[in-house]
């Protein structure tokens, strides 16, 4: 996420596990489509594949 009245990107966050606080490392992803010229399950679809490839980076290479 970027803070816009800072100017810094943050990308982690604190969520309790197991009684204590632990950093999380996140990414936001938005997508932008105009539905006349691309199908919302198309972009669905495309979304599910870059979170594949995102949390799993050595499937891009095999």
């Amino acid at each position: 996420m970027f803070d816009y009245l800072s100017g810094e990107s943050k990308f982690s966050y604190n969520t309790p596990v197991n009684g204590s606080l632990k950093t999380r490392q996140v990414m936001t992803v938005n997508l932008s489509i105009d539905d006349r010229v691309v199908d919302a399950s198309i972009a669905g679809n495309f979304l599910n594949k870059f979170k594949f490839y995102m949390e799993n980076p050595i499937n891009m290479i095999l």
